[in-house]
């Protein structure tokens, strides 16, 4: 099984690199809007900031199911033995889950090679990365192994999805860490911004009232 972020889901159906382009730059626009002259800017501030709060929740709640999964691995043989048998029968040469999985590889190599030709403007050079990283981490077999030949071993089988999990955990520790770090700067500037823009609405509306004595 391939494991897909949630900006890389839609890849192995065909997104156009356009469509994954726009789809990895909400990442770094919380708010995914046309600037027109009647930009709603308050509204969009506060909406940042909540979107912020959203994110760190979704960050840790990953984090925790993560947890919860590996947990659930290391203490129910039940569960194990039930995807050790789909894992089994996922691996037989002509089975169609095994063929769909190795067109979905491809569809993430010919992507990431898109991703790393396209010369994109050096102030996005950030969302270039991001890409590059979203896709590596489906495909990259460090972070997310793919089925080796040949069939595992129960055991075999059990080590191998423990440290997938394992490296679960860690990945979406190391995502929450991060973003926690900058959390508070990014509260600090939205409410900079809303104050500020607050003034000067205030000073506009003042200087308004002046011109019409």
């Amino acid at each position: 099984m391939i494991c897909c972020t949630g900006y890389t889901a839609l890849v192995a159906e065909g997104q156009s690199f356009p469509d994954f382009f726009k789809n990895c730059c909400k990442a770094f626009l919380f708010c995914y809007r046309d600037c027109s002259d009647d930009f709603p800017v308050v509204k969009v501030i506060k909406e940042s900031r909540a979107n912020l709060s959203k994110r760190l929740m979704e960050l840790k709640k990953a984090h925790k199911e993560d947890i919860a999964n590996l947990d659930n691995l290391k203490s129910s043989t039940v569960l194990v033995r039930k995807n050790f048998k789909e894992y089994v029968d996922s691996c037989s040469e002509d089975s169609p889950r095994e063929e769909k999985k190795k067109q979905e590889v491809q569809s993430f190599k010919d992507m990431l090679a898109n991703v790393k030709k396209y010369k994109v403007s050096p102030l996005l050079a950030n969302v270039k990365k991001f890409m590059i990283e979203q896709l590596e981490m489906t495909t990259n077999t460090k972070n997310v192994p793919l089925i080796p030949r040949p069939i595992m071993s129960f055991e075999e089988y059990k080590k191998f999805v423990i440290e997938c999990a394992v490296r679960s955990v860690k990945l979406s520790k190391e995502r929450l860490d991060e973003f926690e770090k900058s959390y508070e700067d990014s509260l600090a500037f939205y409410d900079a911004m809303l104050e500020e823009v607050k003034l000067v609405e205030k000073l506009d509306s003042k200087v308004k009232k002046e011109k019409k004595k």
